[in-house]
């Protein structure tokens, strides 16, 4: 049995948390009755997950696992790459990991205002505000759609280049290693914007580097090129927006080239700390150093055409409103 594994029985409470695991169990075992017919069935499973003889068939099930035996994540992985459950095991293992890291995006947002302000406010208010606060663009490109389904996006830049390039300069690694670099180095709640230069044909992410952006806790990704492996990706529950979807890869055709500095993405130019919104209208980019005074116009915008919808309800037209707000 792995050495991380806590060999305690399930039932003894560690020092100082009696009272809680004492009530943890009880809601536990209603739950296990529940799922297992009876407790006695869920410990007698447990304890041959704990020994290597069953594999967990959900995330509930894992969830419960660690919660009650003491089971890492390592010797989940280690259990589950031994019998081959490679998808499963990706898409219940972010669920896992990322949950730790999501709490702290959650955590870190309730202490942010200006995250938890741009949490609310709408994509089409935030375009307008910056429009009006900056005088330039803040929307990308009308083909920067999302590609896993409508998952909202809220967070700070971090970036990536890439180039075309030669085969011998695009091998697997140097291909995807600047990519795979701000991955890896990415903060809970984090955005990555993947740029490829005149790269529409090609895919800069896929079912593994999904995997590894939601383990982290990034809050999704934004690539001016392709997207892949949608399948397994939209397991994930990983919020992706991407211009084209192609079954390629960047290998032989694109190498990185920088990590965190501006790029021109989609129209836009990003840099690293800009604020990203994105939902089904579209993807925002939110200069860093406008940040509150784009979400306090958003916030007018937003407040100006909720109070304008009475006056177009109550006149069946629009011209009231109008000349009410002096805004359509």
């Amino acid at each position: 049995m792995p050495a991380e594994r806590n060999s305690a029985p399930s039932g003894t409470p560690r020092a100082g948390e009696a009272n809680t695991e004492s009530t943890t169990m009880g809601t536990t075992k209603k739950r296990l009755r529940k799922e297992y017919g009876s407790s006695r069935n869920w410990s007698r499973y447990s304890n041959a997950f704990t020994y290597g003889t069953t594999t967990p068939n959900n995330t509930a099930t894992m969830t419960l696992l660690i919660t009650l035996r003491g089971v890492t994540w390592d010797s989940i992985m280690h259990d589950m790459t031994r019998k081959l459950v490679f998808v499963p095991a990706a898409a219940i293992g972010c669920a896992i990991l990322g949950f730790g890291f999501q709490a702290a995006t959650k955590s870190a947002a309730v202490k942010d205002p200006v995250r938890a302000g741009f949490e609310k406010a709408t994509v089409a208010a935030l375009a307008d505000a910056v429009d009006q606060i900056t005088g330039q663009r803040g929307f990308l490109s009308h083909d920067m759609r999302p590609r896993t389904g409508n998952i909202r996006v809220v967070g700070q830049a971090t970036t990536v280049l890439l180039k075309p390039a030669t085969a011998d300069k695009a091998t697997p690694s140097l291909s995807t290693a600047m990519s795979t670099a701000m991955i890896d180095n990415s903060k809970p709640g984090d955005v990555g914007v993947i740029v490829i230069e005149n790269g529409l044909d090609v895919a800069g992410i896929g079912g593994l580097m999904g995997t590894a952006a939601k383990a982290r806790g990034m809050a999704g990704v934004i690539v001016d090129g392709g997207v892949r492996d949608l399948k397994e990706v939209r397991a994930l529950g990983l919020a992706i927006y991407a211009r084209s979807v192609v079954p390629s890869s960047t290998v032989s055709r694109f190498a990185g080239v920088a990590k965190d500095v501006p790029v021109q993405c989609a129209g836009v130019t990003i840099k690293p700390g800009d604020w990203i919104i994105a939902d089904e209208d579209g993807v925002v980019r939110v200069p860093l150093e406008k940040a509150k005074e784009v979400l306090r116009r958003a916030q007018e915008i937003d407040d100006r055409e909720t109070k304008m919808v009475p006056y177009i309800l109550k006149f069946k037209a629009l011209t009231k409103a109008v000349e009410v707000f002096d805004r359509i």
